[in-house]
């Protein structure tokens, strides 16, 4: 869920940005706006993914001593 969610979070922030180049509105501060977003999407991805990576499966138990 949270990828599909992610993926098109990024297409918008992409058509966002095309339509701001395709206009001419992409100036300096456009483009360093859209570099502080593209890091949070990252930084936000990692903070999606670590987690299902790093868990372990529900039926998995420690041995016993």
């Amino acid at each position: 869920m949270f990828a599909k969610i992610y993926f098109y979070a990024w297409l918008a922030i992409a058509a966002i940005a095309g339509l701001f180049y395709v206009t001419g509105n992409m100036t300096v501060l456009a483009i360093s706006v859209f570099g502080l977003i593209a890091f949070g999407m990252v930084f936000m991805g990692m903070m999606n993914v670590l987690p299902t990576i790093l868990e372990h499966e529900a039926g998995e138990t420690l041995p016993a001593k």
